[in-house]
C-alpha cells in the first residue's frame, strides 16, 4: 500500500494524484506499516497536524526497521518541529 501511495504522490507509472496517495497512505497506516505511518506523518506535519504526525511517527519509530530507523532518526532530529525533535529524542538508541 505505501508503495502505491508513493507512485501516487511522485507520478511514477501512474498519473500524480495527491489525494489518492494520501488516502492510499492512511491504509498502510493503519495496517501499522511503518513506512506508511511516516510518509503520512510528513503530509501531515505539512498540512500542520502536529498532533496527528508525533502520533504516527511514535509508532513508525516503535515499529521500524533497524534500517529505517537509521535513515528517518537524523532527519526528525533536525525538524522545525520541537514535537518531532522531542519524540526522535525520546527514541534514541541505547
Amino acid at each position: 500500500m505505501n508503495l502505491v501511495a508513493r507512485y501516487l504522490e511522485e507520478g511514477r507509472v501512474v498519473p500524480a494524484d495527491p489525494q489518492a496517495a494520501l488516502d492510499w497512505y492512511r491504509r498502510a497506516a493503519e495496517a501499522g506499516d511503518f513506512r506508511g505511518q511516516a510518509n503520512l506523518a510528513s503530509i501531515l506535519l505539512h498540512q500542520g497536524e502536529v498532533a496527528a504526525a508525533v502520533a504516527l511517527l511514535r509508532q513508525a519509530l516503535a515499529h521500524g526497521s533497524p534500517a529505517f530507523l537509521e535513515r528517518i532518526r537524523p532527519e526528525l532530529a533536525t525538524s522545525p518541529h520541537p514535537e518531532i525533535r522531542t519524540l526522535v529524542a525520546a527514541h534514541a538508541p541505547e
